[in-house]
């Protein structure tokens, strides 16, 4: 992405009342991780929340988040921690030749993250 492309998305996020900032490194569970910090304000809402991203993975490893609705809704806070051991893919099954159960998944797009 071009880089005024990039000031200007940033500068239209933070007109509609989201930031994001990067605030540092961390570790998760002995993994190194990028912390990032967002902010959301609007007329509704307030949401603050914490995200760590792996290094190494580029995957989610832990999330924070602080939501405040006002009203009778009020404010909640939610931790979600991710774990990426023992994951085997699910069996495959081949349902347009009505083929068994295979272990062997379908190839995937290739996709950058």
């Amino acid at each position: 992405m071009p880089v005024q492309k990039m000031r200007d998305l940033r500068g239209r996020t933070e007109a509609e009342g989201v930031t994001c900032r990067r605030l540092g490194d961390d570790i998760v569970n002995g993994e190194h991780a990028i912390l990032f910090a967002m902010h959301q304000k609007d007329e509704d809402q307030i949401i603050d929340s914490k995200n760590w991203i792996s290094k190494s993975r580029g995957l989610p490893l832990k999330a924070k988040k602080d939501m405040d609705v006002g009203g009778t809704a009020g404010k909640s806070h939610s931790v979600t921690c991710y774990e990426y051991t023992n994951l085997q893919a699910p069996p495959y099954r081949d349902k347009s030749s009505g083929a068994g159960v295979s272990n062997a998944s379908p190839a995937l797009p290739n996709r950058p993250l």
